[in-house]
Parts: structure tokens; C-alpha cells; sequence
């Protein structure tokens, strides 16, 4: 049920301290891990095979090239088909990680800090912000 979803994630948020490296907190080798583990059934994660993705599925260079895209979906992954059927066991650290690598692959011209920041909309600003909250125990 939903409930159980969401519980068990608010307990791995309270039980997550936040990740040392990166702007946004993201760990981008851990991040590299995950890729693999989690999302490499179906995406394209590794820079040296980018076209090893099922159909339609976006690569995560292509997802690094359209960050201002795919930023607030990749941190809301779990919350989109086909996503939700897949019951993928992630929580808000995890997806951080996850876009700290995916950031690790854009062009050059959109790695820096300020590029990030200027790419954000508000709702990925809120989106972060709120997960911050939670990760210190303000939600």
C-alpha cells in the first residue's frame, strides 16, 4: 500500500545523514553505483555504452544534456509510471546521488555551480528545499 511506501521512506529520510560531497549533496560515485544497480535494466547509465537502453528510454547522457528537463524528475522518480510499478528501493539520498552523477555527464558548459542554479525552475528549488527539511527533521 501507499502508506507503507511512504513510511518506510520517511524512516530512511530520518535515518539518512546528509551526503558530504557536492553542491547539491549528491554523491556522484555513489550515485555511479546506483545507476548501474538500480536504473540499468532499463537506462543507458555508462558514458563508454550509451545506447544500451530499452526503446524509448532516455540515457542518462541524454538526461545530463537536458538537465533543466529531467532534473525535478529524476529526484521525483519514484513518484512517476513506470517508476511506481517497479517499486524501486530508493529514497531522496539515493535519487541525489543519482542526479549528482547524471550532472557529472553534462556538457561542460552546464556542470558548474551557477549553471546548475540558473537551470533550476521553482518547483525543482522547492522540491530540494523540501528534502532538505526532511533530512534534518523539519518536514
Amino acid at each position: 500500500m501507499w502508506w507503507r511506501r511512504m513510511a518506510v521512506l520517511m524512516a530512511g529520510l530520518a535515518l539518512t545523514a546528509p551526503a558530504a560531497a557536492g553542491e547539491d549533496g549528491g554523491d556522484a560515485a555513489r550515485g555511479r553505483k546506483l545507476a548501474e544497480q538500480v536504473c540499468g535494466r532499463c537506462h543507458a547509465w555508462d558514458p563508454a555504452d550509451p545506447y544500451n537502453s530499452i526503446d524509448s528510454t532516455p540515457s542518462f547522457q541524454w538526461m545530463a544534456k537536458k538537465l533543466d528537463f529531467y532534473r525535478e524528475r529524476i529526484l521525483s522518480v519514484t513518484d512517476r509510471l513506470p517508476h511506481i510499478a517497479q517499486r524501486l528501493e530508493v529514497d531522496a539520498a539515493d535519487l541525489e546521488d543519482i542526479l549528482a552523477y547524471v550532472v557529472t555527464l553534462a556538457p561542460q558548459s552546464q556542470q558548474g555551480p551557477a549553471a546548475a542554479e540558473e537551470e533550476e525552475d521553482d518547483t525543482t528549488r522547492r522540491l530540494r528545499e523540501y528534502l532538505r527539511k526532511l533530512r534534518q527533521g523539519g518536514g
